[in-house]
């Protein structure tokens, strides 16, 4: 707890729509009250309520897309009085929840549509004493992948995190 203002920074390694979304969607469950959002210049502001050691904060969320699978937020808490205590458990709840809400957004299925064509796993025949080491494209993304880190079945790009299967 603290008697300042307070802010924190958190980076995940997804869209920023998906994380907008999150922001949004975890308010409630964080103890805050949404206030206001906009997607466009990613501004979310909120407030807590009164509780035994506060009067209540104004916190600003501040979604930045870092690149097409990383975002980071950034949270601002203004106290609503002057001489008032800030939570910090506040901020662990809202990224908490944050992360727990786009963690369960990986395990859902896939609509059909949206799921890629399974990709052949190609057969390695490297020359003796070598150690060849074959890749192939991302069927999402089209960054190179290890054919030995792949497996038969579902598999989770680490470039782009989109699921796509292999035979």
């Amino acid at each position: 707890m603290s008697i300042a203002s307070q802010n924190a920074r958190q980076k995940f390694p997804f869209p920023y729509d998906d994380v907008f979304d999150g922001v949004v969607a975890t308010i409630p469950d964080s103890g805050f009250r949404l206030k206001s959002q906009d997607r466009l210049i990613g501004r979310v502001t909120a407030s807590a309520g009164t509780s035994f050691f506060s009067r209540g904060e104004n916190v600003t969320i501040i979604v930045e897309k870092i690149d097409k699978g990383n975002t980071v937020v950034g949270i601002e808490s203004a106290l609503k009085v002057g001489m008032n205590v800030a939570d910090a458990r506040n901020f662990d709840r809202l990224i908490e929840s944050l992360s727990s809400y786009l963690w369960a957004k990986t395990q859902s299925p896939a609509p059909a549509e949206a799921v890629a064509k399974p990709v052949p796993r190609p057969q390695a025949h490297a020359p003796k004493g070598a150690a060849a080491e074959l890749s192939i494209p991302c069927p999402v993304c089209g960054r190179q992948l290890r054919v030995s880190a792949l497996k038969k079945g579902e598999n989770w790009c680490p470039h782009c995190f989109e699921k796509f299967m292999a035979e």
